[in-house]
């Protein structure tokens, strides 16, 4: 009989220890599932903001190829104007060399008139379009940059007379060159000469100024 109680008692020793131990074992298996939730939670969080930041280099990337797209066509519009400023630069330099005004001749025809038909009509040719060749015979530097010339338009084989008062803006003529204007007929100009005396000669408003001689040229 006392055998049987002994092996009850262990029988129930047992059951309590098994019973203690499923209930650790549990624990620890709820605790492992609650650390494993955090993870995943901490890990979805980072998969988050990992996604956010390939957003943020794909939106800067797209940004970035757009602007180098707005580069590119900048230089090509800097490319033209440049070719257009290179252009006008060999225009001025040909014009230069030719000593031609940067100035654009109006549209019309220019009339050849005798410097005797001129003065005596003055009035009849007033506004119109004419033209001369002759010889500088002093060139006058105004304050905005333009010029005032004396010319004598009437050949006389060794010497050049009658003079025209010509205003014009454009390349610098020199003295003893002979050149070619055309221009607007203003009227008459009178100008006090140097010794004092009153002179009356025509006025031209010249658009076309090219030079036919230079004066170290001439013989």
């Amino acid at each position: 009989m006392r055998l049987i109680w002994v092996i009850l008692l262990l029988l129930v020793a047992t059951s309590c220890v098994s019973v203690s131990e499923r209930g650790r074992l549990q624990d620890e298996v709820n605790a492992a599932r609650a650390e494993l939730s955090q993870k995943s939670t901490l890990l979805n969080e980072s998969i988050d903001r990992a996604n956010a930041l390939q957003n943020k280099v794909d939106a800067t990337t797209n940004d970035l190829s757009v602007a180098t797209d707005e580069l590119n066509t900048a230089q090509q519009k800097i490319d033209i104007l440049q070719g257009s400023v290179d252009d006008l630069r060999k225009l001025y330099n040909q014009c230069r060399t030719h000593n031609v005004a940067l100035t654009t001749p109006p549209d019309g025809t220019y009339q050849l008139v005798s410097y005797d038909d001129l003065m005596r009509n003055a009035d009849a040719y007033s506004g119109t379009n004419l033209q001369f060749t002759g010889e500088v015979v002093q060139v006058l530097t105004a304050s905005d940059g333009s010029f005032d010339l004396r010319v004598a338009v009437t050949n006389k084989t060794y010497i050049w007379t009658d003079v025209v008062y010509v205003h014009y803006t454009g390349q610098r003529v020199l003295e003893n060159d002979i050149i070619s204007f055309k221009g607007s007929f203003d009227g008459l100009y009178t100008y006090t000469a140097v010794l004092g005396q009153s002179i009356t000669v025509p006025k031209v408003t010249a658009a076309y100024v090219t030079v036919v001689t230079k004066a170290g040229d001439r013989q």
